[in-house]
C-alpha cells in the first residue's frame, strides 16, 4: 500500500522510513462515553498522537483552545485505506479495519501489537491514495501513559 503526497511530489511506502514535516495541535478531544456516542472510532482507535501532515500555522502559536507544535519525524509507516463502509464514516471503518485485523485489540494494545509488527506510525489514504490521519505511535511510555489518561 503507498500514499502519494502531491505537495512533495513522493510516494510514501508501507514499511519503508520516511521524513515528514507534521503539525500537532494540543488539544483533547472528549472520548464519547458510550459505543453509540462513538461517530470517530476513538473507542477503538490505536493509542498515539494524532498529527497533521505539514507545518501548518505558527509555532507555538495558542488562542486558549489550542497550540501548535512543529516536528519532523522519521517514520516507518502502516498505510490504510480509509473508506466509509457499513454506516461507518472514514474516520471510524480505518480504525475498525485495523482493530479486526488485529484480533479485536484497541487502544495501547493495538498500538503495542502494530509496533511488534515494526511500525511506528500508521497513515490513512483516500481514494485517491492522498494522505489522511497520521498517527505517530513509537512514544515514550511516559508520553503514551498521558495520551491514555485524557
Amino acid at each position: 500500500m503507498f500514499a502519494y503526497i502531491k505537495e512533495y511530489n513522493e510516494a510514501i511506502e508501507t514499511g519503508r522510513d520516511v521524513v515528514l514535516p507534521l503539525t500537532h495541535n494540543i488539544q483533547a478531544t472528549p472520548r464519547p462515553r458510550c459505543p453509540s456516542q462513538d461517530r470517530y472510532g476513538q473507542l477503538i482507535e490505536p493509542m498515539g498522537l494524532f498529527v497533521l501532515l505539514g507545518h501548518n500555522g505558527v509555532n507555538g502559536q495558542t488562542d486558549g483552545r489550542l497550540t501548535v507544535v512543529h516536528m519532523t519525524r522519521s517514520i516507518r509507516p502502516l498505510i490504510i485505506r480509509a473508506v466509509a463502509r457499513d454506516g461507518m464514516n472514514a474516520c471510524k471503518s480505518w480504525k475498525q479495519d485495523l482493530s479486526d485485523r488485529y484480533d479485536g485489540l484497541t487502544g495501547l494494545d493495538l498500538t503495542r501489537a502494530v509496533m511488534l509488527d515494526g511500525y511506528t506510525a500508521i497513515i490513512t489514504t483516500n481514494h485517491e491514495y492522498e494522505p489522511g490521519e497520521i498517527v505517530l505511535l513509537n512514544m515514550s511510555k511516559g508520553d503514551l501513559e498521558m495520551l491514555q489518561r485524557r
